[in-house]
C-alpha cells in the first residue's frame, strides 16, 4: 500500500492560462494522477480581472473549466476568490456569484480585499467600503454553501477511494492535505491504508464514510 501511495501524483496548482487540453487528457488517461486541480481564479468579471492584471479574461476561464469538465468528468476543482477589489461593482459581484453557482467548485476560499500599502492596488480609485466587502463575502459563502449541498446530494451513497490519515479520519482525492477538509470513518481503519468506502452522511464539507474492506 505504501508503494501505491507514493506512485499517486497530485498536480494540484495550475493557473488557468497554463491548463491545456493535453494536460487534461494526460490526467484522464493516467491512473497515477489524481483528478484534482487548484486553479487560482480570483474573479470572473472582466473589469475586475483587468484591474487585477490577471492573464485570462472571463471567457477564457470558462472555456478552461468547460474543457476540464469534458475531458475529466470526475475532476475536483478548488479555487479562491477576492471580493471588494477596487472598482468592483454590484454587477461584477453578481456575475461572480452566478459563476460560482454554475461551476460548482468542490472547495473554495473567499477573501475580502485588503488594502496593502505599497501595492499598485492601494492607489486605485473606487475603493470598496469595508462593510460592502464583508457583506459580499458572506453572500458568496452562502452561494457556495448551496453548491456544496448539491454536491453532497450526488455524493451520498456513492463509493469513493479514501486514505486513512488516522484510525477514524482521512481524505478522498477531492481533499488536498493541509488545505481542504477531511472525511471521517464509521469504524477504525489502519492509518496509511488506501481503500474503497461508501459515503454515508454529508453535511457541508463534513462527510462520513463506511470502509468496504
Amino acid at each position: 500500500m505504501k508503494n501505491r501511495q507514493i506512485k499517486r501524483l497530485r498536480i494540484m496548482y495550475a493557473y488557468p492560462h497554463r491548463v491545456t487540453k493535453e494536460l487534461a487528457q494526460l490526467m484522464a488517461s493516467t491512473p497515477r494522477i489524481f483528478h484534482y486541480l487548484d486553479i487560482p481564479l480570483q474573479h470572473i468579471a472582466d473589469p475586475v480581472l483587468k484591474r487585477m492584471n490577471r492573464h485570462c479574461d472571463g471567457s477564457q476561464i470558462r472555456r478552461c473549466l468547460d474543457m476540464l469538465k469534458t475531458q475529466v468528468p470526475d475532476i475536483s476543482l478548488r479555487t479562491n476568490f477576492i471580493v471588494g477589489f477596487p472598482g468592483e461593482t454590484e454587477a461584477d459581484f453578481k456575475e461572480l456569484q452566478q459563476f460560482v453557482s454554475d461551476y460548482e467548485f468542490d472547495n473554495m476560499g473567499v477573501f475580502e480585499y485588503f488594502r496593502e500599502p505599497g501595492t499598485i492596488a492601494y492607489d486605485l480609485p473606487k475603493q470598496v467600503a469595508q462593510k460592502t466587502k464583508k457583506e459580499r463575502r458572506l453572500r458568496l459563502e452562502e452561494t457556495q454553501s448551496r453548491v456544496i449541498d448539491r454536491i453532497n446530494k450526488k455524493l451520498k451513497g456513492t463509493v469513493v477511494e479514501a486514505i486513512a490519515d488516522g484510525p477514524t479520519f482521512g481524505r478522498t482525492y477531492k481533499d488536498a492535505p493541509d488545505i481542504d477538509g477531511q472525511v471521517s470513518f464509521n469504524r477504525p481503519v489502519k492509518t496509511g491504508r488506501i481503500f474503497k468506502a461508501r459515503v454515508l452522511k454529508t453535511k457541508g464539507y463534513k462527510r462520513m464514510l463506511e470502509p468496504l474492506s
